[in-house]
Order: structure tokens, then sequence, then C-alpha cells
């Protein structure tokens, strides 16, 4: 699709600041996709339900997968200059928000979702013991390789999260976390995309 605004006979709108590579799907009546300038995307976005929102911030990099599956008056904003590796999927089946910041780095085969897309009820009293929550990945995170991110997850800016680790609590900002639950193993790191020059970062 080419960069402009679209929109169909259900009041579904792409307002597209950049051409991207894939078709959106919608399913669903007003729903609408914000895409800002110099965006690669490569991601499949799927929407089906009413009134749900994508926004993508500017110099984003998103591959892989963002669906919406049977549900209304979601929302995913993705944050400038993050990227998403191949094969990652933000998934909302029911009605909340994932909020990733910017300069975010999310690797390859990461799995973020708000819900555990089927509900467990207590036997005795019937309630619902798992139900849906909202996401949010603050500014300068980087998600490690095959990790799950879940329903009220929320991890602080500057932090990295270990390789297949899961996400289900809250993460303070700048530390290192890791393992199934994620805990924080080291407190006070830094980190960039790029390697300086020697071992340590110039401050």
């Amino acid at each position: 699709m080419k960069t402009g605004e679209y929109r169909d006979e259900h009041n579904n709108t792409a307002l597209l600041e950049s051409d991207i590579d894939r078709p959106v799907k919608f399913q669903g009546n007003g729903n609408i996709v914000r895409v800002g300038k110099n965006v690669i995307l490569k991601a499949t976005i799927d929407i089906r339900g009413d009134n749900n929102t994508v926004t993508i911030g500017e110099w984003s990099v998103i591959d892989g997968y963002i669906g919406f599956i049977r549900v209304n008056d979601a929302c995913v904003d993705i944050g400038h200059h993050t990227t998403i590796g191949g094969g990652s999927s933000i998934q909302l089946h029911e009605t909340s928000h994932v909020h990733i910041g910017a300069d975010c780095m999310i690797s390859s085969s990461v799995l973020i979702t708000v819900s555990d897309m089927h509900p467990i009820f207590d036997e005795i009293t019937g309630n619902r013991i798992n139900p849906g929550a909202a996401v949010s990945l603050a500014d300068h995170v980087w998600v490690g390789y095959r990790s799950y991110v879940g329903r009220g997850a929320s991890v602080g800016a500057g932090s990295v999260i270990g390789a297949q680790s899961v996400v289900s609590g809250t993460i303070p900002p700048k530390v290192t976390a890791a393992g199934v639950p994620a805990r924080v193993i080291r407190e006070g790191i830094r980190w960039e995309r790029n390697f300086p020059s020697g071992d340590r970062i110039m401050l």
C-alpha cells in the first residue's frame, strides 16, 4: 500500500505516511491504522472487530504479526524508532491496550499478549481467575529472543529481558531480568543497539 489515506465502506481507515509492504486486513467497523513517516512495515496487521486502533511511530521497523481477534475498542501503540523482529506477534483477544515505547528492540519470535486467549474460572465461585490486562513496555526496552510478555506485564524504561523469559508482572527500569517467571538479576544497567569502541560506554 502506498502513502495516503484509505477508507472503506465500513469506515475502516488506514492513514499511511509511509509505503507499507503488506495490506492491512479489516473485518469490522470503525478501525484505524496510523503509520508514521519513514516506517518499514513488514508485519501483517489483522483486525477483526470494531473501533480498534493501531499507531506506529516514525522510523520504526516492524515485522511479524499484529492481531485483534474478535475484539472491540482495543489499542496497540508503538513508539518511534522501535524495531520488532520476524516471527514476533502482538495479540489482543480481549479489550485492552498494548503500549510499546520509543526506541524499543523486540527480538524475533516474541509473543506479546493481553490475555491467556481462553478464560479460566474458579470451580466453586464461578469467578474468572485470568482476566485480560494491558501490557506496557516503556521507552528503550530490549526484549530477547522467544520471550513471552503476558497480560498485565509492565517493563520499565531502559530494561533488558533475557531470551526465552516469561514476563507477567512489573519489571523496574534499568535492570536485566530473565527466567520463568522473569526476575531481576542485575540493576543499574544501560544498553545500546551498537557496540561502543571499547568495553565500557563513554559517559
